[in-house]
């Protein structure tokens, strides 16, 4: 399942609350969600609402990153990304 942003016209309006649906409504698939640039809060807080599958638009070089991750914005989404999959794991 998709829970992606909002269209283009309001891409400054994310409803991550979507994940939490889809996960009501289907809780045995994977869900996914689909970033904007420069909004990575968001797809953090859509990780910690159980989206597994996460899709951003990438550039290779910083020149061109107005509308993608560049390598060093992406790897800082991820690596916030990674301490809330862990903050939000089960304990065992």
């Amino acid at each position: 399942m998709y829970a992606g942003p909002m269209p283009q016209n309001n891409s400054d309006i994310l409803n991550i609350r979507a994940v939490t649906s889809l996960r009501d409504l289907f809780p045995t698939t994977v869900l996914g969600f689909s970033d904007r640039p420069h909004c990575g809060p968001t797809a953090i807080g859509a990780v910690a609402l159980g989206a597994l599958i996460l899709e951003f638009p990438f550039c290779a070089t910083t020149s061109a990153a107005e509308n993608c991750y560049d390598p060093i914005s992406l790897r800082e989404v991820a690596s916030s990304i990674y301490r809330v999959q862990i903050a939000t794991s089960p304990i065992l």
